[in-house]
Order: structure tokens, then C-alpha cells, then sequence
């Protein structure tokens, strides 16, 4: 067998449907020093194919294959991938490189392989993240990581901060010819924004047709970290389907039972919730409007939103800007400090 004059770093597999991702992957490559062979810059007019192919694969050391759900319709790139594979199966020369441009379903005998992620990041970050897996060096970084000793004990007890906040439903919709029984792609499109949101609660609770609307819930941070992604024009699509819109859903989280709504509850049974509330200055004027002062009455109850909305004939919306007018009238911040100060407006209206 005649072997190939020169050897190349790098044979870059890809679908032409992703051949943007291939040719920038290409010259990141190129320009810090590394060899490529990339069929949009070396298959030549007149060239056969497969036999450029065969060359290529021969001539490089190691393969980067530029993984999207467009590649698994490919009917050559299978073979590019399975060839490295099999010079490598256990993955110690690291010969077979799989870079993730697109959330992707991956399983198989490429599911346990590592890959690089390039998924929803900037350019800075993503050549980054590129040139540094690619040295197949030790990760260890440049500044010594945070001593975790020396930490007080926490308190154990409620942290209204943090312990108070709910689960947040969130809807996704996507374009597409999506349905209910694409579990592959609905689970990829889940799975990637689990990941983005560093939220491993995020679950899908249902599948809903027209546009296509997925109903999720996730913690708070999650979402925020989501929500940001999304105004930033860092999360535009997923697994190769453009989002439209990303918001927090007006129905209440479920299987959960917030421990700002026990509280509540518990300061409300305590104080008295059977008389309607009533909130007045020093010289008797009253501080709210009869509809704030029924929806203060009623959170003092410990109803959420929803529940308020439902019962007055508003909308959780509407609800909400109330609520907003009423903490800033009263100069507070939070639904328990709401149900105190009604509370103790209702034991002074008593003396």
C-alpha cells in the first residue's frame, strides 16, 4: 500500500448542511497551527468523492466529526467516523473528536464519547473551548480553586431568601414540524436546556400542538439563567429548531408546595383571616383601593396568584400589577411581610 506523501492534522467530517460550523471549525484550527483536510476547501472540480475521501481519512491523524442532528442523515459520514473508531476504540489516542454545534440525541457507540460542546456559546468562548480539548491536556486550571474549609456551620433553619422561592413553569415554543411523538427530538431539545440552565430539575410536563409549545418547569435560577440566554441572542435555536419565545408560564408549579404559601398560611391562621382587611393612614385615610384590599385579604390567606385571579375574575397578570402598586405603596417587598403587616392592621383595628 502506497502510503500518503504528507499526514494532516485533522479530517473534518460534517453534513453540508452545517459546512459554516465545519469551515470556522476549519480555520481556528488552521490559524493556530494545526493541518486540516475539509471537503470545501481540498475536494477538487472533477475529483471523485468517496476516493477523496478514502485519501483524506488515510492522510489524517485524527478525525473531528461536527455533530448536529443533520449529521445522522448523512449516508457518508458514518463511515468517516466508524473509520477512526476503529483504529481507536477505547479512545486512548483521542483519534475520533466529536464537537456538538447542535443540541443532538447521541447514542450508540458515540453516547460515552466525550465531546466538545460549542451548544448556545459566543465566538470567544467556543474558540476557546475548541483549542483547549483539542491539546488532550490535564484541565487543570491557571488559579488555585477556593480553600472549601474554614466555612461556618449554616444555619439549618428556613432562609427566606432562597428556600421561599418555587419552582418556576416555563413555556418554550419552537418552530417546526414537532410533535408529541418526536420523543427523540423533544428529549434532545429538553436535555440541552437542562444543560444551558445548569438546572438538572428541568423537566418536561407536556407537549402542546400548534405552535410548537413545550410546558417545562424548572427552579428559579434556572430559569432567570435561561431567560437571559434568550434576551441576550445567545439561545436562539435548539437541536436545529428556532425558538421563538421563552417566558414563565402564569400556572402555578406543580407537585410542589412552596414554602412561602405554608408560611403564609400558618402567619394567617395565626393572626386572624376572617376579617377583610384594611389599611389606613395615621389619619384614617385609607393607604389602598377596595380591589388592592381584597387582594391583600386574600394573600394574607396564603393564595397564590392564580387563586386570587380566579376568585376576583382577574387574570394572574393583573394580579401581579396589584401586588406590584400595593408593595410600593406600603413600602415593603415580599408576600410574608404582606400577611404580617395586614395581620397586625387587623389586631390594631381591634384595640
Amino acid at each position: 500500500m502506497t502510503m500518503p506523501c504528507q499526514t494532516k492534522n485533522f479530517f473534518i467530517s460534517y453534513n453540508h448542511r452545517d459546512s459554516a460550523w465545519a469551515e470556522w471549525i476549519a480555520w481556528q484550527l488552521e490559524n493556530h497551527g494545526y493541518s486540516t483536510i475539509i471537503q470545501a476547501w481540498d475536494f477538487k472540480i472533477g475529483s471523485n468523492f468517496v476516493l477523496e475521501m478514502d485519501r483524506g481519512l488515510k492522510q489524517a491523524q485524527r478525525i473531528i466529526a461536527v455533530l448536529s442532528p443533520h449529521y445522522f442523515k448523512s449516508s457518508f459520514t458514518p463511515s468517516e467516523w466508524a473509520s477512526k473508531f476503529v483504529e481507536d476504540p477505547k479512545g486512548t489516542c483521542g483519534k475520533l473528536i466529536p464537537v456538538l454545534v447542535q443540541q443532538v440525541l447521541l447514542d450508540g457507540i458515540l453516547s460515552p464519547i466525550v465531546y466538545v460542546d460549542l451548544v448556545g456559546k459566543d465566538e470567544t468562548t467556543a474558540r476557546h473551548e475548541l483549542l483547549t480539548k483539542l491539546k488532550q491536556e490535564r484541565a487543570k486550571p491557571t488559579r488555585a480553586p477556593t480553600f472549601p474549609g474554614t466555612q461556618g456551620p449554616s444555619f439549618p433553619g428556613l432562609n427566606l431568601d432562597t428556600d421561599s422561592k418555587p419552582p418556576v413553569k416555563l413555556k418554550v415554543v419552537i418552530t417546526g414540524t414537532v410533535t408529541e411523538n418526536d420523543a427523540d427530538l423533544i428529549e434532545a431539545v429538553v436535555a440541552h436546556l437542562r444543560k444551558i440552565s445548569e438546572d438538572a430539575s428541568l423537566t418536561l410536563l407536556e407537549v402542546r400542538k400548534g405552535s410548537v409549545t413545550l410546558l417545562l418547569q424548572c427552579s428559579r435560577a434556572g430559569f432567570e439563567r435561561l431567560q437571559r440566554m434568550h434576551g441576550s441572542g445567545l439561545l436562539t435555536t435548539i437541536a436545529g429548531l428556532q425558538l421563538e419565545k421563552l417566558k414563565a408560564s402564569d400556572e402555578p408549579a406543580e407537585g410542589t408546595n412552596p414554602v412561602s404559601t405554608i408560611l403564609l398560611r400558618v402567619v394567617s391562621d395565626t393572626l386572624g383571616d376572617r376579617e377583610p382587611v384594611r389599611l389606613v393612614s395615621a389619619e384614617g385615610i385609607p393607604l389602598l383601593t377596595r380591589r388592592e384590599e381584597q387582594v391583600v385579604s386574600m394573600v394574607a390567606k396564603g393564595l397564590t396568584n392564580r387563586e386570587v385571579a380566579v376568585k376576583l375574575g382577574l387574570s394572574p397578570h393583573t394580579v401581579k400589577n396589584h401586588l406590584f402598586r400595593i408593595y410600593e405603596k406600603l413600602g415593603i417587598s415580599r408576600r410574608m411581610e404582606l400577611s404580617v403587616y395586614a395581620g397586625a392592621s387587623r389586631e390594631t383595628s381591634r384595640i
